[in-house]
């Protein structure tokens, strides 16, 4: 039942906010702040796995700066500032304007400014400049694509967390998260002075097949990537909990959202 009920919340959303766009209604902001109050529901109830890990494991997020990738409207930027140590940044990057816009009234609405950072840019392996593909009917899968579509496209910064990091003097990192759209694999080739310069790590990532195969990779590349660098590798539960990322627990899962949700984590020093 719980399956089907988090199906259903998943086709309802976009198409809920696919109406409210086009009758422009979105425009109104106590219509918006109704929306991303669903929409904060909808992640907590039935996709987020970090309020529960920050529960179970609080020490991935202390004593040091969150970086999360692909903050959409930040709701998990708003997750990971209450499980941050004091003294420490969440830097939520968002290249998509509406997302933005959103991303900053949440952050004001939350009064989480002291806490979280907005970074107005897309990341990668490169910095300068890069094509988003928008979507016009889901906010969280906006993307830069490997292939050329007819979709909307928007020309938006994008940076290398390395490059990032040394300009805005960024040190003491414990945590990251990914979710690009199948980015993920150029966004962790561009920190691998982040990788070497924090001993103590986790990078939290979501893998989607057709995605990733678009940019010309696979499950076993990016866990090799991590694992290749010392990380431990897990698949990770809505629920939180850590499980041995073996390739047929990847595939297991996959087949079942369309998605996994993975977790490397190296101990050591800071």
């Amino acid at each position: 039942a719980a399956c089907r009920e988090t199906s259903m919340l998943t086709r309802l959303l976009p198409w809920l906010y696919a109406k409210l766009r086009v009758g422009r209604w979105l425009r109104n902001p106590f219509l918006e702040r109704i929306y991303l109050a669903l929409l904060f529901a909808y992640k907590r109830y039935a996709e987020d796995p970090f309020a529960s890990l920050a529960r179970k494991r609080p020490d991935l997020f202390r004593g040091g700066h969150i970086l999360d990738v692909g903050a959409n409207v930040g709701y998990t930027a708003a997750i990971f500032s209450n499980a941050a140590s004091d003294g420490y940044r969440v830097y939520a990057f968002e290249p998509e304007p509406v997302n933005l816009r959103r991303l900053r009234r949440v952050i004001e609405a939350k009064d989480l400014g002291a806490r979280i950072s907005v970074i107005a840019s897309a990341v990668g392996d490169t910095n300068g400049e890069v094509e988003l593909v928008v979507n016009e009917s889901h906010p969280g899968d906006h993307r830069v694509s490997a292939v050329t579509t007819d979709d909307a496209t928007i020309r938006v910064p994008v940076t290398t967390l390395d490059a990032f990091a040394a300009t805005h003097h960024v040190t003491g990192i414990c945590f990251i998260k990914i979710d690009v759209q199948g980015f993920e694999l150029a966004v962790s080739r561009g920190m691998r002075d982040v990788i070497d310069g924090n001993r103590r790590l986790a990078v939290a990532f979501e893998y989607q097949e057709p995605s990733a195969k678009s940019w010309g990779y696979d499950a076993a590349t990016i866990a090799g990537f991590y694992t290749q660098r010392g990380f431990a590798l897990y698949v990770l539960t809505h629920g939180g909990d850590l499980v041995d990322a073996a390739p047929e627990a990847i595939a297991r899962l996959h087949s079942r959202r369309g998605y996994v949700d993975l977790l490397a984590v190296r101990e050591g020093p800071g």
